[in-house]
């Protein structure tokens, strides 16, 4: 900080202004306190649109994918988005460069895979911060839920997970799901099993879809697995 000094009726009087270079020292601090925050994959970290456009093939709906990655950056209302598709399409990495962006503008933002999620949860039950670990996923403005439909849906998963959705949907809070799975195939692994793989209520699967589809949009992406062709 830099002092200046002005006389007042006689008197000095010392004010302060901040530096340009203590500006961007306190802005450097509170991204990466962000980033701290976000729990974004080491391997999404600092990835731009830029980069997405170099790892896939960009086809027709890939591209809509990314206007509406864009859209959700440039944007604060609370329309999130679906991505879903077949492995190694980029759902993930676009849903990072969101977080990404949205860090840069200076909004909080977390990435959070769904069955790591979960047993977070299951586990802060005996550290007594369930309701911390709750209260940050609903109020964050921005919120990755990656690799929707992977956990093994009991009557408690699908109770959590349409908690947090409808939280969210009455915060007005943006949301990006990822999923390997279709639409039609999402209604069944939303629904709840017993021990034994046994569908016992399809309701559950209906209601979370609902409400994703309310609070999203929805668009697949497609193309070659780019992790395969990696593979040499």
């Amino acid at each position: 900080m830099v002092p200046t000094i002005s006389s007042l009726y006689g008197k000095f009087n010392t004010s302060y202004y901040i530096c340009k270079k203590e500006l961007s020292s306190r802005k450097q601090k509170k991204l990466n306190k962000l980033m701290t925050f976000s729990k974004i994959p080491e391997e999404f970290t600092g990835l731009s649109f830029a980069d997405y456009n170099k790892t896939y093939e960009i086809t027709a709906d890939n591209e809509k994918a990314i206007k509406i990655a864009r859209h959700i950056v440039e944007n604060d209302d609370s329309k999130g988005a679906l991505l879903f598709g077949g492995t190694g399409t980029g759902k993930s990495m676009l849903a990072g460069i969101v977080v990404n962006e949205k860090i840069k503008k200076g909004v909080s933002a977390m990435f959070a895979s769904v069955p790591d999620l979960l047993f977070d949860i299951k586990c802060s039950f005996d550290k007594g911060n369930t309701a911390e670990i709750i209260r940050a996923v609903i109020d964050v403005p921005l919120l990755v839920l990656d690799d929707l439909g992977a956990e093994r849906m009991s009557q408690w998963v699908g109770e959590q997970l349409f908690m947090l959705i409808n939280s969210r949907i009455a915060s007005k809070r943006q949301t990006i799901f990822t999923a390997n799975y279709s639409t039609n195939e999402l209604y069944e692994r939303l629904s709840t099993f017993d021990k034994s793989g046994k569908i016992i209520d399809e309701m559950q699967g209906k209601r979370i879809m609902s409400r994703i589809f309310g609070m999203c949009y929805v668009v697949k992406l497609d193309g070659k697995d780019y992790r395969r062709n990696n593979i040499k």
